[in-house]
């Protein structure tokens, strides 16, 4: 972290670089890049390229591949603004994975599109690399790049190796295993992300339903083993990538770092711009995004970019159309000929539409489903499952049980009611075994949200569910099932419910230990946040006994394991479980801010404690539609808040300031009806009324009489509507 005195000499020193630089700079830039890139032609540097490099050869990006899949399969019954909604939504690779899932890895005809195209100047100048002993990595499956190859006399295998993960990845495991043995490195491209295999007609897409397994856990080992190699031991030039697969390369970047140097090139229409990235600005820009409050929408991409360059060595940023310049001058300076042939490109992924047409329209009707589920778009998705609901005889235990976790992930009153239903109707009709046991988690879930009177019987179902498990399979299976690690974290919340936190705490680590063994990041988090409430109540109750030291030490250490279910959640894109775990954040700071005797730490850790209950609201209001009880329930935690700070501030200007932000807070319900009606229904403490009551105390208190008569109306309102 810099010390703010640091971060001010950064801040001038950059103004004056921008004063005096930039004109400079640009005047020499294309001298300075055209020698940046020779010496990386005789010094086998490593380029890194992304989707970027390929589009000007008019191939589409993933998300407009993505876009297509799903109007395909839809078969025109999903109109086109929620065809848009769902692709901007969903990461391409979870669109993917749904769709193999639910209909097999025929999904990936749609790949066809990324078939044609002719090679560009880009790739004329990574195939010069490969001739002259460098090294390419990507995370494009198109083969655009061994076009660029052949046509230059390049033969792969002879000249070059390419390594995409055939053979359960023996291509990388070999490649691996040379460089462990200390050999000469032939120049090699690596897929991350697999190939389209124009070798083998019949597997052609192979390579890439296997990545598509891992999104969201990581690169497979070989594949990270040989990016953390050559990350530590040579220069990186990158092209066309945007850093934002947190799910698989980004790990690997930033697990170690390097003193090698980094060349970013970044698309611009302007002039080119070359700049030394010297060691602070990274840190700087990085520090400026992280640094926003949670609720505001921060650019992961950038924030990704420069903690990959923090972790490296000198960093250098082309700023312009490099692809351009490539194409009219700077291969030419380089020595580097290109052909570009004409290639006519084919958007219309024939193949799969002819095989869509076969499909079956109830197994249609789920893939749909699921993206919507995936989307928080309940309505679409009861409405698509409703439909799969023709399928044969044979599968309507498997819609009726999509249709239940739906409803479970709904978890309104009357969804969560519908759950257990459908739940239970599966359970009846299955023999005991995981799957049953696995239904049984679920219910318990559901009863234990309900609370209250519901809370033993939901103790209950987690430890039938667990004994179902255990009898049902073996050890070493139940270490590799995700689903039984979500009954390890579903009976340690029944157990916090029942105030048995230690014990509960046990579980939460069990659950964690599998879920970390098998690369489940949303899983992980989901257990983390679990963690971080069961401390957080610990610390609640050694505060009532008094022991206020030990209190503190337990919700500082709930809110490092809330933060880490807050970023996991944000990176992989699960926007309804950030939300809740933004909530799980701020409670222990509003804890520490009640405990605290300090002014200065109370607004500290009023501030943190708001911005988590903040970032909470801001997430649901950006799905679409918002949901009402989340939005108030979020909203009353968050004025309650204010509540508290103004009773516990010595500051007459901060209490006057968050009394107002009350009135404006709940202006914000009232006047949008569906709000409205949910606040005046929500009882459960700190209702509105509740809220509306102290509100008006605190600003009679404050002698603000005309704010108060306003809070008067407003609760005038919540009561008359109930």
């Amino acid at each position: 972290m810099l010390s703010l005195g640091r971060l001010r000499d950064c801040v001038m020193r950059l103004h004056e670089i921008s004063k005096r630089g930039d004109a400079r700079m640009a005047d020499g830039a294309y001298t300075f890049l055209k020698e940046k890139l020779v010496e990386a032609l005789e010094n086998n540097s490593v380029f890194f390229v992304g989707a970027g490099i390929s589009a000007p050869s008019g191939l589409p990006i993933f998300q407009g591949v993505s876009e297509r899949l799903i109007t395909m399969i839809s078969q025109g019954e999903v109109g086109a603004d929620d065809v848009t909604f769902l692709s901007k939504s969903l990461r391409p690779e979870v669109v993917y994975q749904i769709g193999i899932d639910e209909l097999g890895p025929e999904v990936l005809l749609s790949m066809e599109v990324l078939e044609g195209g002719a090679p560009n100047p880009y790739h004329f100048l990574l195939a010069e690399i490969l001739r002259r002993g460098g090294f390419i990595l990507t995370t494009n499956v198109d083969d655009l790049i061994e076009k660029a190859c052949r046509r230059i006399g390049l033969t792969s295998g002879q000249d070059f190796f390419i390594c995409f993960g055939r053979t359960n990845d023996e291509d990388f495991k070999s490649y691996v295993a040379r460089i462990e043995a200390g050999e000469r490195l032939k120049p090699c491209i690596f897929k991350l992300h697999g190939s389209i295999d124009a070798d083998d007609p019949e597997h052609k897409y192979d390579s890439i339903q296997f990545a598509l397994r891992q999104v969201g856990k990581g690169l497979f080992e070989p594949r990270r083993k040989v990016l953390e190699y050559f990350h530590k031991n040579f220069d990186f030039w990158f092209l066309g990538y945007s850093c934002r697969d947190d799910f698989s390369v980004f790990p690997a970047f930033t697990a170690n770092r390097s003193e090698k140097s980094s060349y970013w090139c970044e698309y611009d229409s302007g002039p080119l711009v070359a700049s030394l990235m010297e060691d602070y600005r990274p840190r700087w820009e990085l520090e400026q995004e992280e640094s926003k409050p949670l609720e505001q929408e921060r650019d992961i991409g950038l924030i990704n970019i420069n903690h990959l360059l923090s972790m490296r060595g000198e960093s250098y940023k082309f700023k312009g159309n490099l692809g351009k310049l490539l194409e009219t001058r700077l291969c030419a300076d380089l020595g580097i000929a290109f052909d570009v042939p004409t290639c006519r490109m084919s958007h219309e992924m024939l193949s799969l539409d002819r095989w869509a047409r076969r499909t079956p329209a109830w197994r249609r009707h789920l893939f749909v489903s699921r993206l919507f589920e995936e989307g928080l778009r309940w309505d679409k998705a009861v409405e698509f499952c409703q439909k799969a609901a023709r399928a044969p005889s044979a599968e309507q235990m498997t819609v009726q049980h999509r249709l239940a976790d739906i409803y479970y992930k709904d978890a309104t009153p009357e969804a969560s009611e519908k759950a257990i239903q459908l739940y239970q109707q599966c359970v009846d009709s299955l023999d005991a075994g995981r799957i049953r046991a696995s239904i049984k988690t679920s219910i318990a879930n559901v009863l234990r949200r309900r609370g209250g009177r519901w809370l033993d019987e939901a103790h209950q179902k987690a430890a039938e569910a667990i004994k179902e498990f255990e009898s049902s399979t073996t050890e070493l299976e139940r270490e590799a099932d995700l689903e039984y690690a979500r009954c390890l974290n579903i009976y340690g919340l029944s157990l916090y419910s029942k105030s048995k936190y230690d014990e509960a705490r046990r579980f939460f680590e069990s659950s964690i230990r599998i879920k970390s063994k098998l690369g489940d990041v949303d899983g992980i988090a989901e257990s983390e946040n679990a963690f971080s409430m069961a401390l957080t109540q610990e610390g609640r109750r050694l505060l009532a006994a008094g022991q206020v030291d030990q209190a503190k030490a337990k919700f500082l250490e709930a809110i490092e394991h809330a933060r880490a279910a807050v970023e996991a959640r944000r990176k992989i894109g699960n926007r309804r479980g950030y939300a809740q775990n933004c909530r799980n954040l701020a409670w222990p700071y509003s804890e520490l801010m009640k405990m605290s005797d300090r002014e200065e730490n109370r607004k500290e850790y009023f501030t943190k404690a708001r911005d988590g209950y903040k970032a909470g609201i801001t997430a649901w209001m950006r799905i679409t539609p918002p949901p009402p009880t989340e939005v108030v329930t979020f909203t009353n935690i968050l004025v309650a808040l204010y509540n508290d700070f103004c009773l516990l501030t010595d500051d007459q200007e901060e209490k006057r300031k968050w009394a107002l932000e009350d009135l404006q807070a709940y202006r914000r319900v009232l006047e949008e009806p569906k709000l409205k009606d949910k606040a005046r229904l929500e009882t459960r403490p700190p209702s509105t009324q509740q809220n509306l009551h102290q509100i008006r105390e605190l600003l009679l208190a404050m002698g603000l009489s005309a704010e108060a008569k306003e809070a008067e109306e407003m609760l005038k309102q919540v009561e008359k509507s109930s």
